[in-house]
């Protein structure tokens, strides 16, 4: 069976299309290895901190540079790290209107 014009076109089009898609599936591969061993490293750091912040409700004596750098903390280990900014406090209240 002679292969004309058409099928040519088709059978390199079908080569063309599984070489990107093994090329996408490995490079989404690699992201998924990198992006969760950054986002569970990223927890691994924060853990230890809310341990540490917890030490104040236990009513210990801390210094007073150690208690700047616990009020400079506090919001990260809390994940309030998105209350200073304005269009947040626009969004909460729309979902606040929207709940009434």
């Amino acid at each position: 069976m002679k292969q004309n014009d058409i099928s040519r076109s088709m059978t390199s089009t079908a080569i063309f299309s599984k070489d990107v898609v093994k090329t996408l599936v490995l490079v989404q591969g690699a992201f998924t290895v990198v992006f969760s061993r950054a986002m569970a490293y990223l927890l691994k750091m924060i853990s230890p901190l809310q341990m540490i912040f917890h030490l104040p409700a236990l009513n210990f004596a801390f210094p007073s540079n150690s208690m700047s750098m616990f009020s400079n903390l506090v919001p990260i280990v809390n994940y309030d790290l998105l209350e200073g900014v304005p269009a947040y406090q626009d969004f909460l209240e729309l979902i606040s209107g929207m709940k009434e």
